[in-house]
Parts: structure tokens; sequence; C-alpha cells
């Protein structure tokens, strides 16, 4: 009898130790920040700054083309119940306005990661300036990071949604079916620079709606900023050595990454377009890269091979994959790449491309 008492004795307390656990780890589970991010980089960022403290979200998901989603009464509630909503901004996610004007969850914090990014104007689809590499109107002093972005300052604290005051006019994108980005270069991300910049905004939403883990947003922040830093300045190296400059990509979107290094893309598609271009744009395509040596015609995992290998043809070249980091091909998704992986592939890419 007093061997079965002990037996049960040492069963209840296995019991009830069990029971303390997954009660624990459930607090644990909810004690974490819910986080809807829109796209796939703003969930990347989030989850390199916020680690085990999170729980992120994605609106558009893997496969899907962020220019041509949109929301569902899913997708509202979704951010609805959120803690925090990321959005790239910049005038990329056309449908802010209307999400962020009919949520009534006034605890929700808003947080537009490019907010602090030195915007530069979008190119016109115009090769016939190709020739002109001075990008004057691109110069912004991206290092001093000086946020002079006062009138972007809308105060997510008191959930405004107006926007009015912002240089990137969300009003003006109406037309859903053309993307239009507004007048700036909505594809911030792309650059390692503006990645750290977007990142370190991120952590400031972080550290603001949840103090006591400040410094695990901090420590996070800085590995990350490092790493980053690191890729940087392995693709300074690499891309100054190039002897070519111009480089053709299926969607216009690699114009911040192409300032950091001396670089100037040539888009298919423009870059608030995913659409066939036109024959003249074809010519002179081709007439571009007969002229400056181009062999290599890159494509968007998003999107289709099929114009670049025309004009690869045409040329005697090949095409390759360069990736926007607005989304994740199959293979890079089963292989587990993240966006320090897939830029660090974008570089050894388009560095192969401009040296052979």
């Amino acid at each position: 009898m007093k061997k079965i008492g002990l037996g049960l004795l040492l069963l209840l307390v296995f019991i009830t130790g069990c029971s303390q656990s997954n009660a624990n780890e459930t607090a644990k589970e909810g004690d974490r920040l819910q986080v809807v991010a829109s796209f796939y980089p703003i969930a990347d960022f989030t989850e390199r700054i916020g680690g085990d403290r999170v729980e992120v979200e994605t609106l558009i998901g893997s496969g899907v083309d962020p220019h041509g989603w949109e929301m569902s009464t899913t997708d509202r509630n979704k951010v609805e119940r959120a803690d925090l909503f990321i959005y790239n901004g910049a005038g990329f996610e056309h449908w802010v306005d209307d999400l962020l004007d009919g949520l009534e969850n006034k605890d929700l914090q808003i947080v537009e990661a490019a907010e602090r990014v030195a915007l530069m104007e979008g190119h016109s689809h115009d090769h016939d300036d190709h020739d002109d590499h001075d990008h004057e109107e691109e110069a912004h002093d991206h290092d001093d990071h000086d946020h002079d972005h006062e009138e972007e300052a809308h105060d997510h604290d008191d959930h405004d949604h107006e926007h009015e005051e912002e240089a990137h006019d969300h009003d003006d994108h109406d037309d859903h079916d053309g993307h239009n980005h507004g007048p700036h270069d909505a594809h911030t991300w792309i650059s390692i620079r503006n990645a750290i910049v977007q990142m370190e905004t991120i952590k400031d939403a972080l550290v603001q709606k949840d103090p006591e883990h400040k410094d695990v947003y901090e420590k996070n922040f800085a590995a990350q900023k490092e790493q980053f830093e690191a890729l940087d300045k392995e693709a300074e190296e690499l891309f100054s050595t190039v002897s070519r400059t111009d480089f053709i990509v299926g969607h216009e979107s690699f114009g911040y990454f192409a300032r950091d290094y001396g670089l100037t893309q040539h888009g298919i598609e423009g870059a608030a377009s995913h659409g066939e271009p036109d024959p003249a744009t074809m010519a002179e395509l081709v007439r571009l890269a007969r002229e400056t040596g181009i062999k290599t015609v890159f494509y968007d995992p998003l999107g289709s091979d099929k114009t670049a290998k025309t004009i690869a043809d045409e040329i005697g070249g090949q095409v390759a994959m360069l990736n926007p980091l607005d989304g994740r091909s199959e293979e890079e998704i089963a292989e587990g790449l993240g966006t320090l992986e897939i830029m660090k592939n974008n570089i050894q890419a388009l560095h192969k491309a401009l040296t052979e």
C-alpha cells in the first residue's frame, strides 16, 4: 500500500509539473506581440528584430505579386486584432489608406517602415536617357540618415490615418491596375542600406510597444545591422571593379540598389507596372544591350521570363533571376532563404553578369 501511495504521489507531481509547464508555455506565447506585416520583406525584417518576442503574420502570401494584390475582409480583420501593423510605405501599398481609415482598434500601432528613408524620384520608362548615369535627382545623402521627412511624420500614436502631409500621396493610387506608386520609387527595401534604416524604424516601434524588452530588440538590431553592413561592404568592393554598369531587369525596381553601387538599371517593365513592353521599348533594350555588351537579361521570379528570353535571344545572351524581394520563389522558400541571403544571391548574380 505504501508503494502504491508513493507511486500515485509521484504521478500527481509529474502531472502537476506538466500542467504548470504547459501553462507557462501558453503564457509565454500569449505574451508575444501580434504583428501583421504587409508583405514578405517587412515580415522578415520584423522577425529578425523581434525574434521570439513577436508573432508575425503576413498579409500578402508567398508567391503572390504584391502589385496586383487586393485586400479582403479577412485581411482587414487580421490587422484589427493585431498589436502592430507594419507596412513599407513610400506609396508601395496602394490599399493602405482604405485599410487604415476603417480600423477601430485604437491600441493598434501603425508603423511605416520606410518613413525615415530619403526617397528617390520614380523612374520614367525612358531608355533613351541610358547614357546619362549621373542620377542627379537620386543624389540623396543616405549616409547621413537625417530623417528629414518631418512632413511625413503622421502621428501613429494618435491613430491618425489621414496621411495628408505625406510626400508620397496615397490618394493618387486609385488606378490599382496600373499599380501607380506615386512620384517616388517605392522599392526602398531592396537597398541594403535602406533595409538597415527600415529595421531600425521597426526596432524603435517594437521598443515603444514593448519597452520591458528593449534590450532584446536593441541586441537583435545590432546583430542584424552588423550582418547587413558586412554584405553592403562586400557589394561595394565587388561593384567597384566592374567595367560595365548597365543591366537589364524584368521589373524596374532596383533603383536604390543601383544608386548605392554606381550602377544603372533598365527595366523591361516600369517601376509601377507589370505588363508587356511595347515594340519600341524592346528595340531600345536590344540596342542598349548590343552597345554596352550586356549578355544577361534578368527576370523577376514572380513574373514571366518570356520577354527576357526574347531579348536574350536577340543578343545571343542568356537569362537569369534577380529577385526584387517583394516575394520569394518556391526554391528560395524551400531553401529557407531570407532577405539577407537573397540579397547576397542578387549581388553575386549581378556581379557575374557585369564581368562576363
